[in-house]
């Protein structure tokens, strides 16, 4: 399957950190550190647009380490990018603290 990708970020596109997984890391875009009070939220950019092929789908899940080292949950937890979405792919972030 191929999915089309734009990635207008400094980081690089989402990539395997292990091939054994089946997971990728996608990585927020930001050009100055962001600082979230406790139960503060926000939208972060990742300046990545995907065209998922019809009949698919992609997830967004919220990493482990995130959530347990720095209190960080990402709402929408488990976002689905579906074959008619068109628009950035960006992380709602809250701070639990």
């Amino acid at each position: 399957m191929k999915i089309w990708t734009i990635n207008k970020s400094i980081n690089q596109l989402a990539k395997y950190s292990d091939e054994e997984l089946a997971t990728m890391d996608l990585r927020t875009n930001i050009e100055k550190e962001i600082l979230l009070e406790p139960l503060e939220r926000v939208i972060s950019p990742t300046t990545m647009f995907l065209e998922i092929p019809v009949s698919f789908e992609a997830k967004i899940r919220p990493c482990r380490g995130l959530t347990i080292e720095r209190n960080l949950i990402r709402l929408n937890s488990y976002g689905t990018i579906a074959a008619d979405f068109k628009e950035e792919v960006c992380n709602n972030l809250a701070n639990l603290s």
